[in-house]
């Protein structure tokens, strides 16, 4: 039964049922169309038959049936009849009505009766064979064995009708031919069925085995089986199908695959991801939205915007309007960082990036929201607003913020017809202590100095510490012509710190300090003009003495000799050869001890004054624009060393340092590309230093300059990072590839545990970016593995080596 339901089910019984009725329907078609054929062509054989039969034996009978010797024509009609099976009946009927009916066992001679060819004559049924009429007597059933005819001809003696002759004979003959034709259709037809079922059932079998595969593969892909493969040993289109069918399931296994990931990205990162439908309703969450908002992803199943809105506490109008910018400019607009309101009511900071995904058939978009956790970064960000703005020692504001606190006192004193004046302080005694001492009772003075500023001065006036032993302090709003009050103020900081003695350790010190004083508008209208002017007031104050004051006045002009004398012998240096050149101090990697670069440091041996140091003379040509020819000089000196190191494998990188008025001319990119070409020297060989003073003017241009040179190939350094102009916004956008942590936070960097804050961040910080760190200023053992511990990777200091003239430098590490 089974076997049945199978070979009679599906496409192959659906082709076998409609042949067979086709087969069938064939069948009976011939029988109707060829049966009244044979009918016909069977009753012109036996009319044929029965004439030539009455001929014959009119023939034969003639010369008797003329005398009349019926006896003779009785004797030879019963023999012809025993030879002959299928002649039943003879009639010999004349006009008298007499009659003699002979048949193969006897015969009968009857008087009067009507003439028996007029009793059968029937002329719907009358052929025509020659020219003469005969009669067929036809009542039979289709199959029956006793069907018969009757054939008359008439009897003409002597020219007179005489009667007819009727001859009965048996169609059984005539009748097994069409019977053998109606079984020939009929078996040919069930034949012809069993033949089609056996080459169906034969030719199928392959087939449905196949088509089964398939199936069986079909199912096992639905269940997720990707790896199912089918077989391609087929021709034709099952073999066709097969290598689509493995195609399609190659195709769906490679996308699941990358589905997969990808969904193992989605769902194993910490980012939120939310995607909204085109109607802005929640399509789906991650796992990683429970702990970005602190509710359940099944919390967010088809909430609309407005209610996502309100539930993290984000500005609606202000995601729709970025969501219509996104509409109209067919653009991601840039991630951002926002406050979310958790569950808890808790704030967390986070980027969110917004992004218009189109589906598979590019019916629709899908918004998708990314939520990033920045708890991490925006604590390095405090960390570094700290560096940026305040002095990591004493927690006193620092350069940075003291000049843009400056001139912004400037434009608002300018602008309200106000005055203010600038304290410039120097501890007089301070060197002393730090060296006598060491750097622990150093640090700890300048914290107590700096306690001491803020208690003497008001909240509003901001002390700074600019770095060493220099403070500065701000005094706003002062009196017209208050000349007496800044003084007293003075004289009170000078009695106060030399009445009071500071206390390090076991010993109390008296501390001096020499303070020079600008007033804003009298000594200045900018910012370098009266930090110069308070600068040289101090000065002018330890020159006079030390532990005082003195107010600007413009007849302090033996400073300015002195710079001007300075400036001046530092311009014949620059012109003449022998006066300016470079010395080389190596940098290490702390891992492995291995030289990997070497920093260009400016020397000035003075023909009379002898070796000045380039903390004098630098400052002196940054005052002027002695500082851009200087730099081309010592640029110069440096690329000629770096084209000779060029064909020694094991040269290190130079490090050369740019200052912030030759890297801001327009053509100081074009100018290190010709350079670059002249020389012919690898790039990639040279570290360009910049100090943190450039991203104060971190504008789109600088940027631009930036990604210039690495684009040349130059690496790109940020020099004394971390004392005063630090920026986290500043360092991810600029292409940099190393970062020196500045000498002051690496001293004695295993007993500081704030110095170990800060540089742990920095390396950390650094780290994430991909940046290079070097430590400046490592002298004991102990504070480079300390540095090394926690990803530092290089080192510089008089641990390694001092600063040395080239010939020393390449004996000592090149040869």
């Amino acid at each position: 039964m089974l076997m049945k339901n199978k070979l009679f089910s599906g496409i192959f019984g659906h082709f076998f049922i409609r042949t067979s009725i086709i087969q069938s329907f064939t069948g009976l078609l011939l029988l109707l169309v060829v049966l009244p054929f044979f009918n016909r062509l069977s009753d012109e054989m036996a009319a044929e038959q029965g004439r030539t039969f009455s001929n014959s034996t009119l023939a034969a009978t003639y010369d008797a049936l003329y005398k009349k010797e019926f006896s003779q024509i009785i004797d030879y009609c019963m023999n012809v009849m025993r030879d002959t099976p299928n002649i039943l009946m003879i009639v010999y009927s004349n006009r008298s009505g007499e009659e003699i009916i002979m048949t193969k066992d006897n015969w009968t001679l009857k008087e009067k009766s009507l003439p028996y060819y007029k009793i059968h004559f029937n002329h719907d049924k009358a052929l025509l064979i020659g020219d003469r009429p005969y009669v067929i007597s036809n009542s039979h059933n289709l199959f029956s064995t006793t069907k018969h005819f009757e054939f008359s001809t008439p009897v003409a003696i002597s020219g007179q009708e005489w009667g007819v002759i009727t001859v009965s004979f048996s169609q059984e003959a005539y009748f097994s031919i069409i019977n053998s034709f109606y079984w020939a259709v009929i078996v040919f037809t069930i034949l012809s069925c069993g033949l089609s079922l056996f080459l169906f059932f034969a030719s199928s079998s392959k087939i449905r085995r196949q088509i089964s595969t398939f199936t069986s593969m079909a199912k096992n892909l639905a269940e997720g089986k990707l790896s199912t493969r089918a077989p391609e040993t087929s021709i034709g289109e099952i073999g066709e199908l097969g290598k689509a069918i493995n195609e399609m399931s190659s195709s769906l296994q490679e996308k699941s695959s990358r589905l997969f990931q990808l969904v193992q990205i989605v769902e194993q990162t910490h980012d939120a991801f939310v995607l909204f439908n085109k109607n802005l309703n929640i399509v789906f969450v991650n796992d990683a939205v429970t702990s970005i908002t602190g509710y359940p992803t099944d919390y967010f199943n088809g909430m609309h915007v407005v209610a996502f809105s309100d539930a993290l506490n984000l500005d609606l109008a202000d995601l729709l309007r970025e969501i219509e910018w996104m509409e109209k400019h067919k653009s991601n607009p840039p991630s951002h960082d926002i406050v979310i309101s958790k569950q808890n009511k808790t704030a967390l900071p986070v980027e969110m990036r917004l992004e218009f995904i189109e589906d598979s058939e590019k019916s629709e978009n899908h918004l998708l929201a990314v939520l990033s956790s920045i708890t991490e970064r925006k604590k390095l960000e405090n960390e570094l607003h700290q560096l940026a703005f305040f002095d990591k020692l004493t927690g006193l504001p620092n350069r940075r913020m003291f000049l843009d606190h400056l001139n912004q006192v400037i434009r608002f004193s300018h602008h309200n017809n106000q005055s203010f004046a600038l304290f410039f302080m120097d501890l007089d005694n301070f060197k002393y202590i730090n060296d006598s001492l060491g750097h622990e009772a150093g640090d700890a003075l300048l914290i107590q100095i700096a306690g001491r500023l803020k208690d003497i001065f008001r909240s509003s006036d901001m002390v700074t510490r600019l770095g060493g032993d220099e403070f500065t302090v701000i005094i706003e709003n002062t009196k017209e012509n208050a000349q007496f009050d800044v003084t007293l103020l003075a004289q009170k900081l000078l009695d106060q710190l030399a009445t009071y003695p500071i206390v390090i350790g076991a010993r109390s010190f008296t501390v001096n300090t020499s303070i020079g004083i600008a007033k804003f508008p009298d000594n200045g209208l900018d910012s370098d003009t009266l930090l110069r002017h308070a600068d040289t007031a101090m000065y002018a104050a330890k020159k006079s003495g030390k532990n005082r004051y003195a107010l600007f006045t413009e007849d302090m002009n033996s400073d300015m000799r002195e710079h001007i004398e300075m400036e001046s012998a530092l311009k014949e240096a620059i012109r003449v050869k022998d006066q300016l050149n470079l010395q080389y101090q190596p940098i290490v990697d702390l891992k492995t001890g291995a030289l990997v670069g070497a920093e260009a440091l400016a020397r000035w041996h003075h023909p009379t004054k002898g070796l000045i140091s380039p903390s004098d003379f630098i400052a002196v040509a940054e005052k002027s624009d002695l500082i851009i020819d200087l730099s081309d000089k010592l640029l110069n000196i440096a690329f000629k060393q770096a084209q000779i190191w060029e064909g020694n494998e094991n040269s290190p990188y130079l490090s050369i340092n740019i200052s912030v008025k030759q890297f801001a001319k327009d053509d100081f990119v074009d100018r290190m590309i010709v350079m670059l070409q002249t020389f012919q020297i690898n790039a990639h060989k040279i570290l360009l230093e910049f100090t943190e003073s450039v991203m104060l003017d971190s504008t789109n241009e600088t940027f631009t300059k930036f990604e210039k040179l690495k684009k040349v190939g130059f690496q790109i350094g940020i020099d004394d990072f971390g004392t005063g102009y630090s920026s986290m916004g500043y360092i991810h956008k600029l292409p940099i590839d190393i970062l020196k942590i500045d000498r002051t936070f690496v001293v004695d960097v295993t007993n500081n545990n704030k110095s170990q804050a800060i540089v742990s961040a920095i390396t950390k910080l650094s780290s994430t970016l991909g940046i290079k760190t070097i430590a400046e200023g490592v002298e004991r053992q102990e504070d480079a593995d300390w540095l090394q511990a926690f990803d530092c990777n290089y080192g510089q200091g008089y641990l390694y080596d001092e600063a040395l003239d080239i010939d020393v430098f390449e004996k000592k590490y090149l040869k």
